[in-house]
């Protein structure tokens, strides 16, 4: 069966152990919503979507079967409701609400958003890459369910599948889907509904709801799931009777039942991780020792040049470009790798940090470049927060999916006051940094989530923000006078075939297999007891030591520490302490 001819009736009358094979199979060839308009798909088709679980709501129960009767010949069916919103049920038929044929289920709604951060490149990759055929033109979804009084042909009437999560279902929640007045009453914005973390960047949403294995997803994991497109409204009328805080309880449906033009919904049949969120990841795992090293070496060239001529603090950046946590042990984070770069030079180049950003984002895949003014300090939502009155997450900047790189241009702070919600989002900041947690305000608790965010930090003066590696900058005379021709220089050095090449090493580089050999352990060892003796080396330096080797053995195309990638990252550290003492 063509994979895009799949309905929800073809689906629950066939073998769904297939099905999801032929899905598995078929997985590229699926409809991405990503890049087109769900108003451009056809309903209850197989429809994908690639994106970070931002929020979950409360389960949701539904009918998987009911029983439906016919007015005149009291003919009695049961239906499947399962992957629906609503029932289709002839305008001649009704639901028998008291039938033991009714079995009452429930699913589990989460809400998804593209991956915050998400750059152009890998939008425009994302759409060449699955290149999605030639759609059929769906039929208009209409805005009524129930037929018109003129409409000559027989218009099933959809009826709500939802049942309330304290009691049955009433005859008055499953009657039209459709009520004109309330859907006019918007009391919620578009950008309330949408809840993008990241101030003035885009996004997509979607509505997905989970039938199996939902304990299994994690909020801010990204996944891509398959699942059929819903556009069907929800019933609201009544909703509001008799309470006296109407605007609330208004917000919290509207918030949770939003247009399907703007937030679809998508009853999942599967989904997976999703391991790096670039669209050339897969490609990159076809690499070679020999062309990892020749791109390594092309990007220390262009990143020496952006970073003024210092191949030390270029070295160090390559570094956190492809650092990742790969293990957590208690307290103990390893692999974060935030990056201060002092003495910058903005005295002369005023815009450096935003020049620096706009070379940097054509090489990750999702990034953002934050200012650290006062006004953004003191006024940005940095920390996401529990809305009790539409009972949902309300997002924050610092509401990332895994190996997103916030750069943040300390060099833009300038003297003045910092509120008390600029002092949290420093202090909030400096946790992640340190512990790589982050803490969610519930009002009356914190809940703290894992996350690897990874931070390039540039300042004047050492940052007031911790970090892990702090190198200042030592910039020669003649790249300050030539930057303005170095940046063009750079556009015009990074090709279309060398900028795909950087992105693939990135993404191959970060999710390495690494490993460490018994002989190299005594090496290391040995070297150690020596620092400690000579240098006064403590275990701090000595995690430091391991995770910078990890590195430098990663970017080198390497997956086995040897003593040489050891011996240069005790010459780097040398260098760079050298460098902070003078």
């Amino acid at each position: 069966m063509d994979i895009q001819a799949i309905d929800v009736n073809s689906w629950l009358n066939s073998n769904e152990v297939e099905n999801l094979q032929q899905v598995q199979n078929n997985w590229n060839k699926i409809p991405l919503l990503n890049v087109q308009n769900p108003q451009d798909l056809q309903v209850n088709k197989l429809v994908r979507f690639k994106g970070m679980i931002q929020d979950m709501f409360n389960p949701e129960y539904y009918y998987e079967t009911y029983e439906v009767v016919n007015k005149e010949t009291k003919e009695k069916h049961v239906l499947p409701g399962k992957y629906r919103d609503t029932a289709v049920c002839d305008d001649k038929e009704y639901i028998n609400f008291e039938s033991k044929s009714n079995v009452t289920k429930d699913r589990q709604t989460f809400v998804l958003i593209t991956a915050p951060g998400f750059n152009d490149w890998a939008i425009n990759a994302e759409e060449q890459f699955h290149h999605p055929n030639k759609v059929i033109e769906a039929p208009a979804v209409s805005t009524s369910t129930k037929r018109s009084m003129n409409d000559e042909d027989e218009q099933p009437e959809t009826t709500s599948m939802e049942v309330d999560s304290t009691t049955a279902c009433s005859k008055k929640q499953c009657t039209n889907s459709n009520n004109p007045e309330t859907e006019n009453k918007s009391v919620v914005s578009v950008d309330h509904l949408l809840n993008m973390p990241l101030p003035g960047r885009s996004g997509k949403a979607c509505h997905l709801k989970v039938y199996e294995k939902a304990d299994n997803l994690k909020l801010n994991e990204l996944i891509d799931c398959v699942g059929f497109l819903s556009m069907e409204g929800l019933y609201q009328e009544g909703a509001n009777d008799g309470d006296d805080n109407e605007d609330e309880t208004l917000m919290e449906l509207q918030t949770h039942h939003p247009p399907p033009s703007l937030i679809p919904k998508i009853h999942c049949i599967a989904f997976k991780q999703v391991v790096d969120s670039s669209p050339l990841y897969e490609e990159s795992n076809n690499m070679s020792g020999q062309e990892l090293q020749t791109i390594k070496k092309e990007l220390e060239i262009v990143l020496t040049q952006l970073l003024l001529g210092d191949k030390l603090a270029a070295e160090y950046l390559i570094y956190h470009l492809i650092s990742k946590v790969y293990n957590r042990f208690d307290l103990m984070v390893l692999g974060k790798f935030t990056y201060n770069i002092s003495n910058v030079p903005t005295c002369i180049l005023s815009e450096y940090g935003a020049q620096v950003y706009a070379i940097l984002e054509k090489l990750i895949t999702k990034s953002h470049y934050l200012p650290m003014t006062l006004d953004n300090m003191n006024d940005l939502a940095f920390i996401p927060k529990k809305d009790y009155d539409c009972n949902r997450i309300t997002s924050g900047i610092l509401q990332l999916s895994s190996n997103t790189h916030l750069v943040l241009d300390e060099t833009k702070l300038t003297t003045g006051k910092m509120n008390s919600s600029g002092v949290q989002a420093v202090g909030a900041i400096s946790e992640i940094i340190k512990n790589q947690r982050s803490h969610y305000d519930f009002n009356y608790y914190k809940m703290d989530f894992d996350c690897d965010i990874a931070f390039l930090i540039l300042s004047e003066g050492k940052s007031l923000l911790p970090s892990d590696v702090h190198v200042p900058l030592r910039p020669e005379d003649a790249h300050i006078t030539t930057f303005e021709e170095i940046l063009a220089a750079l556009n015009v050095y990074l090709k279309p075939e060398l900028l795909t090449s950087i992105r693939k090493y990135i993404a191959n580089r970060r999710h390495a297999v690494y490993e460490i050999t018994d002989n190299i352990h005594e090496v290391v060892q040995n070297e150690f007891v020596n620092m400690r003796a000579n240098q006064n080396a403590t275990a701090e330096d000595l995690h430091s030591l391991l995770v910078l080797s990890r590195f430098i053995c990663l970017a080198d195309g390497k997956s086995v520490l040897d003593e040489s990638c050891w011996r240069r990252a005790c010459q780097l550290e040398q260098e760079r302490k050298a460098r902070l003492q003078n």
